[in-house]
C-alpha cells in the first residue's frame, strides 16, 4: 500500500503510523523508463538478495495508451502490472505474441522478469476491468446510514488514493461528530456536506492521473511544467504547491487541489500570453526597423544628403 499524508495522520490517530511506516518501502519519485531503455539506466543487483531495479521508485513504463508499472516487495521482488485497453489483451492469445509485445514495448522489463515468468504470470489469470464509483449523498437524510470508503468513491489506483482516502473518511466524520457533540444525523450531513464533492475530485484525479502515467510524462512540455512548478514551490511554497504534492503531502481538501491547480493554469496561461506578446512585439520591431532602414537610409542620400551639401557650398 502506498500512504500520503492523509493516511499516515489517520494511522496517527488510533496510533499505528510508526509501525507501518517501519515496515513499508519509502517511495522517493517516479522512475520512467523509455522505449530504447537509454535514458534512464537502471542499476541491475549482483546478488540474489539485491533488488533488480531501484527499490524506492514507482517504475512505469509509458506506451501512450498503455502501460507497465512496477512496485518494490519486501521479499526484493516487483509486483508488476500492466495496464492496458482490453482490445489489446484480446490480441495476445498465445506465448508468442505476449513475449513479441514485450519486446517490442517493454524490452528492459523482459530482462529482469523473464520470459518464463511473463508468460506464466500472463495466462493465469483473466484482464480485470478497473472500477471506479461516484454516489451522492453518502448519508441518508434520517442519519440511519453512512457510505464510506469504496463503498462511497471506489477510484482507479492511479494516484494511490484509494485507501488514503478511506482512512482520511474517517478522520473527517470523527472531526463532524465532535463538531456536533456526536449527534450522528447532523454528523453524517455534516460530513455529507463537504466530502462528497472531495471524493468526487479524486475519482475524476485518478483517472486525470492515468493520462498522465500513460501519455503525459512522455511530452517535453510535460516535464518543463514540472520544472517550473518545482521551481516556483522553493521560491513560493505557501503560494505555489505542485498537484501532486496537494493530494499526496498535504490534507488540503481534493475538490481544493483541483481548483487550485486550474489557478495555476490560468496564470502560466497569462504569463505564457504576456511573454508571446512581448517577444512578438520585440521581433516585430526588429523586423520593422530591418524592413525600412533601407528606404530611410536610400532617401538619406538621395534626397537630404545633396541638400545639405548644396546649402553649404552656396
Amino acid at each position: 500500500m502506498a500512504l500520503s499524508r492523509r493516511g499516515r495522520d489517520a494511522l496517527a490517530y488510533v496510533g499505528c503510523e510508526t509501525t507501518i511506516v517501519n515496515n513499508g518501502i519509502a517511495m522517493r519519485a517516479r522512475m520512467i523508463h523509455e522505449l530504447n531503455c537509454t535514458k534512464h539506466p537502471i542499476p541491475y543487483g549482483t546478488r540474489v538478495d539485491h533488488f533488480v531495479m531501484e527499490p524506492n521508485y514507482l517504475h512505469i513504463w509509458p506506451r501512450h495508451q498503455f502501460m507497465l508499472i512496477a512496485l518494490p516487495n519486501q521479499d526484493k521482488s516487483f509486483t508488476t502490472t500492466l495496464f492496458s485497453p482490453i482490445s489489446i489483451f484480446r490480441k495476445l492469445k498465445t506465448a508468442d505474441d505476449v513475449m513479441n509485445f514485450f519486446r517490442q514495448y517493454f524490452p528492459d522489463a523482459v530482462s529482469f522478469i523473464g520470459a518464463n515468468e511473463i508468460v506464466e504470470t500472463f495466462f493465469s489469470s483473466k484482464p480485470q476491468p478497473l472500477i471506479s464509483t461516484k454516489c451522492e449523498p453518502h448519508a441518508t437524510h434520517n442519519g440511519d446510514m453512512l457510505l464510506m470508503g469504496d463503498a462511497a468513491h471506489s477510484m482507479a489506483p492511479f494516484y494511490a488514493q484509494g485507501m488514503n482516502s478511506a482512512f482520511e473518511d474517517c478522520l473527517v466524520l470523527f472531526d463532524k461528530l465532535k463538531e456536533n457533540n456526536f449527534d450522528f444525523p447532523k454528523a453524517f450531513s455534516a460530513y455529507n456536506e463537504t466530502r462528497v464533492r472531495d471524493t468526487h475530485a479524486i475519482v475524476d484525479l485518478s483517472m486525470y492521473n492515468h493520462r498522465e502515467m500513460t501519455h503525459y510524462v512522455t511530452l517535453r512540455s510535460f516535464h518543463w511544467r514540472k520544472k517550473i512548478d518545482n521551481a516556483l514551490y522553493r521560491l513560493f511554497p505557501r503560494w505555489w504547491i505542485p498537484l501532486y504534492t496537494m493530494v499526496t503531502f498535504t490534507r488540503i481538501p481534493y475538490h481544493q487541489c483541483m481548483a487550485l491547480r486550474k489557478r495555476q493554469d490560468r496564470i502560466l496561461q497569462i504569463v505564457r500570453g504576456i511573454g508571446y506578446s512581448i517577444v512578438g512585439i520585440l521581433l516585430l520591431r526588429r523586423f520593422a526597423w530591418t524592413t525600412i532602414k533601407p528606404f530611410i537610409m536610400r532617401f538619406f542620400v538621395d534626397k537630404v544628403l545633396p541638400k545639405v551639401v548644396t546649402d553649404k557650398v552656396t
